[in-house]
């Protein structure tokens, strides 16, 4: 990671082979009446043994439900939660599981014997049943007002991870106690916060006392302005701390040419560091996250006098 450095023919030959060592001169000629031109032409387009074995299997590759069971690829994926609001996510069964969280120090209460570990804000679910495992996801110590309510379904799927992301922020604004983000920010140097905050999130994790939603009304968004750069942030990530926010998005090269990254084209006063991960520099038409660390601002609040003149 780059920080910005102000911080502000083969099988016949084969065959042939074989054959000489066996002491085979010559390779006997079929005769041509044994063959149809339609037996042929069906040799031809018939696939080899392999193929046509593999293609059966894949064929018959289902459950009793159904259900295709031919592996396939799994993705990421982002599940928009609503607190109180069961979500119901399938998972891979017999295998482990990685849920990610929008709570730092996540806390799990389940009757559920499947296998759990948490690990920061990650809770790892593994089970060989088939009874659904439901449970719900509270931020832990800091307050019980909010929960996610999950029913993860098992099937014979590859390992999953999901994303969860508050649908609508506002709806726990509040809930939220940023006194561990507070203490996690001023338990070191400046710099370091900021090289340590990077880190995580290019690794997956939250900061302490942390929250992840959706950008909403009023979050702000970085104005970067590099050409040949083109920048998605609303449809990206938006980390909730203390003293700091931080904007995710992804950075595209709209050009004709590889580019690297120009972090201090993003400008603004609020901004405090800019990194591009996982890649630096990115040919035409690829694509790399891009994370700005925002300073928050204070609203300060007094209390104003009534003047005597007004009625």
């Amino acid at each position: 990671m780059k920080w910005q450095a102000a911080i502000g023919g083969v099988v016949f030959s084969a065959f042939i082979v074989q054959a000489s060592a066996m002491g085979i001169d010559e390779i006997p000629a079929i005769p041509a009446k044994v063959i149809s031109a339609a037996d042929a032409k069906s040799a031809v387009e018939a696939p080899p043994p392999k193929a046509r074995s593999v293609a059966k299997k894949a064929q018959a590759s289902h459950n009793k439900e159904g259900e295709s069971i031919v592996p396939t690829i799994a993705r990421p994926i982002v599940i928009k939660v609503v607190p109180g609001v069961n979500q119901i996510l399938p998972i891979a069964k017999g295998h482990i599981n990685r849920i990610i969280t929008p709570f730092s120090k996540p806390l799990l209460n389940t009757v559920s014997n499947a296998t759990f570990d948490i690990h920061k804000n990650v809770i790892y679910v593994s089970t060989s049943g088939d009874a659904p495992v439901t449970m719900f996801i509270t931020p832990g110590a800091s307050t019980e007002a909010v929960a996610i309510s999950l029913t993860l379904v098992p099937k014979a799927i590859p390992p999953i991870e999901a994303t969860l992301m508050f649908k609508d922020d506002s709806i726990v604004t509040g809930y939220f106690d940023s006194e561990a983000a507070q203490a996690w920010e001023t338990d070191q140097p400046y710099v370091e916060t900021i090289k340590s905050m990077l880190r995580k999130i290019a690794l997956g994790d939250l900061p302490p006392g942390y929250s992840i939603s959706d950008f909403k009304a009023g979050d702000q968004i970085p104005t970067c302005m590099q050409e040949g750069m083109s920048y998605e942030f609303v449809k990206g990530q938006f980390l909730r701390g203390h003293h700091f926010n931080v904007a995710i998005g992804v950075v595209t090269n709209v050009s004709d040419v590889p580019m690297e990254i120009h972090e201090e084209t993003c400008v603004d006063q609020n901004i405090a560091a800019v990194a591009a991960w996982p890649n630096n520099v990115i040919a035409p038409g690829q694509g790399t996250e891009l994370y700005v660390v925002l300073k928050t601002r204070f609203e300060h609040r007094t209390t104003k006098r009534k003047s005597l003149l007004e009625e």
